[in-house]
């Protein structure tokens, strides 16, 4: 991170979330198409905010906007999806958004997500997905 804003309003966050705490020098992860919304000028990249995933500080992953990391978890059978036509998607929470949180689903938690809402990353050589959390549908209680 070289540079970031001076003023942010809601209107920049298409999920609502404007927790914005980034200070230059940090690293920051972003989308996966980042090459056709951000393209390289002087050497620098523009990136809009509701498009950083995370920032990272030593070993510590902090969520931005409300994106979540996520391991998938093979489907299990569950009586309450049996009407639906295609399996649901389950998913360990890695690291929970404050959004996230605030609907009472922490790191370690299983949960149903809306499928195909989740896209690999790599973050320091380790895989996640990542999905937003209006994609997550309801927390399994074990």
């Amino acid at each position: 991170m070289v540079s970031v804003p001076k003023a942010i309003t809601q209107k920049t966050f298409h999920d609502g979330d404007i927790d914005f705490d980034l200070k230059v020098g940090e690293r920051v992860f972003a989308h996966h198409h980042l090459n056709e919304f951000a393209p390289i000028k002087d050497g620098i990249r523009m990136i809009p905010y509701h498009l950083l995933y995370c920032k990272k500080s030593g070993d510590n992953i902090e969520m931005l906007n409300s994106w979540n990391f996520m391991e998938p978890i093979k489907s299990k059978s569950s009586s309450i999806m049996k009407f639906q036509k295609n399996e649901p998607q389950y998913a360990k929470v890695v690291h929970a958004s404050k959004t996230l949180k605030d609907q009472g689903i922490n790191e370690g938690d299983t949960v149903v997500y809306v499928k195909g809402m989740d896209s690999e990353i790599m973050v320091d050589g380790k895989i996640y997905y990542r999905t937003l959390t209006r994609h997550v549908q309801a927390k399994i209680e074990e």
